[in-house]
């Protein structure tokens, strides 16, 4: 005896990628969870191509039909949180999201105010994305492991003292933009003072290396 549908949920739609001869295609893969009249549920993704396309548009308004807010999933977060759940994100993924709940708005998913928030929060996160890559830093990095019994090196950035930087790692500080002043200490020696300029959207990169009586520095700006 044939199933019938009585419920469907939008769980989220990911990127898929298929590669041909000349090029390689993106396009959306849309998860639905499914309940039947019989009390059972399943869990579908269905890639938007070829003869899929007509189920997806059934199944997306059945979606619509149920319920006029975004499907949720059993962590609680909103469909269109799933889009692109990634530890790191990026550009790239935000702009998939916001393709996305195109594609969800323009199928009649997302209501204009839904669609309107979703893309008002995307927007805002590139924002910060693009800002913080404008702001300028500087990486210092040890020359060669320290020895066992050397003293740890202390670096003065704009004249303070960092002790609370562990130098025998590679260390990335946000600078801001403009003239700074940095040198190195260990015990009783100390190195130069050197002055460098970074500007917005800069990392200055400084290498050290500690000597028996003295304190290499190389500065070298990209």
């Amino acid at each position: 005896m044939a199933k019938s549908i009585v419920k469907v949920k939008l769980l989220g739609v990911s990127t898929g990628m298929e590669t041909g001869v000349f090029a390689t295609y993106n396009f959306p893969v849309y998860s639905f969870w499914i309940q039947y009249d019989n009390g059972s549920s399943t869990t579908v993704q269905l890639a938007n191509k070829g003869t899929k396309k007509a189920e997806i548009n059934r199944l997306l308004k059945l979606a619509q039909e149920d319920t006029q807010v975004p499907a949720t999933v059993a962590s609680g977060k909103d469909v269109t949180r799933t889009f692109s759940s990634t530890s790191a994100r990026d550009k790239s993924a935000i702009f998939v999201d916001l393709k996305t709940i195109k594609d969800l708005y323009d199928t009649g998913v997302l209501t204009l105010e839904q669609y309107e928030k979703e893309r008002y929060e995307l927007m805002k996160e590139l924002e910060e994305i693009q800002s913080a890559s404008e702001i300028p830093n500087i990486r210092i990095s040890r020359m060669q492991p320290r020895p066992n019994g050397e003293a740890k090196t202390v670096v003065y950035i704009d004249s303070i003292r960092r002790a609370d930087l562990d130098l025998d790692k590679e260390v990335i500080l946000p600078i801001s933009a403009g003239e700074h002043t940095i040198l190195f200490e260990r015990v009783a020696i100390r190195s130069k003072k050197f002055t460098f300029e970074i500007k917005s959207g800069e990392s200055c990169h400084i290498f050290f290396a500690p000597k028996f009586l003295s304190i290499a520095v190389d500065i070298k700006a990209k």
